[in-house]
């Protein structure tokens, strides 16, 4: 199928999902443009709801007021009402047609151009007139000048050269181009993490009640939605085995209202690799009995690193899958722990804390148990006492780094040998080796 295609005036570039018309482009939902492309190649015919929603959507169950949201999107880019239907026509309880001229790319040789590829055109034209007209009106220059100009050149790129190789070298930064939609539902969806081998990414979606999800998987190169849990059930966010073959997350039975929702989860599992093929019944891994776990996460030992509330504390344990058994990594006798996150590439694990003295510390272990370090963190006025602060290590920085933050948005510490560098867009967190000692400001 041809990528690019006039619909009227309005180029279609199903490559960058544009719409383009008198050289002003918009950028158009995936979805909605897969619409219009089945609309284009049956135009002047009446194509069915079912069918386009089978044909654009498939293997994924939506209502169709998302195909009429596409409509209505499509219409506005072509600057189409409900009333007037000039482009797309509504026929009642049938479906919906094209109702112009459709020009595929690979005729566009052979067929006689639209006006925008004659404004196209002129421009080219234009622009090449003006610069044969600047060209023949071009001073003389003479021999002197010309060796003055190469010598200054050859000062400018010495000059860019040095400062390359001098100047000290800048951390990446993350950009993004554009942000788009994945998916096109009316439900709600949250926890969205791609599979290690990045192919696939797995989310929660939720209808009516926020404690009611199933598991779902999208293709990311075919667009196929997966459905991976059998059946509904209040499950946490989830955490991916290293070979990415099995995934782990907290469960407990549905819930008739969200204020009824059970504080004590189950650890369950799913095989990854079956649920691709069949949706899958999670099987009970580590069964909640008198205390309350969360944050599962798989360490790079094949073991799970979680949370468990005893009484009023938290303490950080080791859950082994081959010995079925459970064992502390970080219980502070004198403390609470806060919060942690783990970092397959350190094979570390770093938590946050808050001890009797009233203070907060992060301790970076190793997943045996093993402390590494434990640093009081040193907050300025703006945080207030009381907020918790939340560890995340950074997915695209070369070098160890790690986030800390008081609301899950986090600020950049970057760690090295001796010292640690603070990059903080709006308030600052420094940690301190000691109470004297800082290494980060």
């Amino acid at each position: 199928m041809a990528q690019q295609y006039w619909v009227g005036d309005f180029f279609i570039d199903l490559s960058r999902n544009q719409i383009t018309h008198n050289k002003q482009s918009q950028t158009i939902a995936p979805k909605a443009l897969a619409v219009l492309t089945h609309l284009a190649e049956n135009y002047g015919k009446v194509v069915s709801q079912d069918a386009l929603l089978a044909n654009v959507w498939q293997s994924t169950v939506v209502s169709p007021n998302t195909l009429q949201r596409s409509i209505a999107q499509l219409r506005k880019a072509l600057g189409d009402d409900g009333k007037g239907q000039t482009y797309i026509k509504t026929h009642a309880k049938q479906g919906y047609s094209l109702e112009c001229d459709v020009l595929w790319h690979e005729e566009s040789d052979s067929t006689r151009p639209s006006k925008s590829q004659v404004h196209a055109a002129e421009d080219v034209h234009f622009r090449e007139v003006t610069s044969g007209t600047e060209t023949n009106r071009r001073p003389e220059i003479s021999a002197t000048t010309l060796i003055l100009a190469s010598i200054a050149v050859g000062i400018i790129m010495l000059g860019i050269l040095a400062f390359q190789h001098l100047a000290p070298e800048q951390s990446s930064q993350l950009t993004f181009d554009k942000i788009r939609s994945i998916t096109a539902t009316d439900d709600k969806e949250f926890d969205a993490t791609y599979s290690p081998d990045g192919k696939y990414i797995v989310f929660h979606r939720y209808l009516n009640k926020l404690c009611v999800n199933r598991l779902w998987a999208k293709n990311i190169s075919t667009q196929e939605e997966i459905l991976l849990t059998k059946d509904w059930g209040a499950y946490g966010s989830h955490s991916f085995s290293k070979d990415g073959k099995k995934i782990v997350f907290l469960a407990t039975e549905a819930c008739s209202e969200p204020v009824t929702q059970k504080s004590c989860f189950d650890l369950v599992g799913l095989d990854f690799e079956k649920a691709l093929e069949n949706p899958q019944q999670p099987s009970i891994m580590l069964q909640c009995k008198n205390s309350t776990v969360k944050r599962p996460t798989w360490l790079s030992n094949n073991n799970i690193a979680l949370l468990q509330r005893n009484s009023n504390r938290w303490k950080l344990i080791n859950y082994s899958i081959s010995d079925n058994k459970s064992t502390d990594l970080l219980d502070l006798e004198d403390g609470n722990l806060i919060h942690f996150a783990y970092s397959d590439k350190d094979d570390l694990i770093a938590v946050t804390s808050i001890h009797n003295d009233g203070q907060h510390y992060i301790e970076m272990l190793k997943p045996d148990g093993r402390i590494v370090s434990s640093h009081q963190i040193e907050r300025p006025q703006e945080i207030a006492r009381f907020r918790p602060i939340y560890p995340s290590f950074s997915p695209v920085t070369t070098n160890s780094s790690l986030a800390l933050a008081d609301n899950y948005l986090p600020s950049l510490m970057t760690e090295k040998s001796t010292k640690s560098t603070c990059l903080l867009p709006t308030e600052s967190i420094s940690l301190n080796s000691t109470r004297t000692e800082k290494v980060c400001s």
